[in-house]
């Protein structure tokens, strides 16, 4: 793999632990803002993914399908066919405009945060830098 590609791949990763950042940012003030952690919280495991999938040298089309890009990586690793999340694409597009869908709870946003953390650590243990 070029210097190159391990650079974008890095990018991939440092924009993921920014979207962590601001998950726990919207989770922590004073007036918690779910809608807006919960959008960073599937940027971010959006990000750790396509890290992945980059590093592999597999295509995936753009897209906020969390659940697509699971199963892209579960060609790679059968391991990321363990990870469960409960809509959490819908936190990418419906949460951030007027409509039916209700802001996640704290417990479902905690619930999924813990879910990010699981393919985070996934992701970093197959990168080799």
């Amino acid at each position: 793999m070029t210097d190159e590609k391990l650079r974008y791949v890095r990018q991939w990763l440092e924009k993921a632990e920014e979207d962590l950042k601001g998950y726990k940012i919207f989770m922590n003030d004073e007036d918690p803002l779910y809608s807006l952690a919960g959008f960073h919280l599937q940027q971010a495991a959006e990000k750790f993914l396509k890290a992945f999938l980059e590093y592999n040298a597999i295509i995936f089309p753009k897209t906020h399908d969390v659940e697509l890009l699971l199963k892209q990586c579960a060609l790679v690793e059968s391991s990321f066919a363990d990870i469960k999340f409960d809509n959490i694409s819908d936190f990418a597009v419906d949460l951030r405009y007027p409509g039916d869908m209700q802001p996640p709870s704290k417990n479902e946003l905690e619930q999924a945060y813990e879910s990010v953390q699981e393919i985070k650590q996934l992701v970093l243990s197959f990168l080799k830098f």
